[in-house]
């Protein structure tokens, strides 16, 4: 019982906070592995497809 309330605690407060996340990565390419530069990253919701945000790659194929 107290790990139903505790579990339902958690999740109550990740979405009254509305936690922040960060995604972060690096972009290859498919074939020669080489990092892509200033490739276009885009984060869209499932429910709409509507844009959540959108950054460019640097030199290294790295994103933030």
């Amino acid at each position: 019982m107290k790990l139903k309330l505790f579990t339902i605690g958690v999740l109550f407060l990740l979405t009254y906070f509305k936690i922040q996340a960060q995604v972060t990565g690096i972009i290859l390419d498919s074939e020669s592995q080489i990092p892509v530069d200033y490739a276009t990253v885009a984060l869209y919701k499932v429910a709409d497809s509507t844009l959540v945000n959108g950054v460019i790659t640097n030199e290294q194929g790295f994103f933030l």
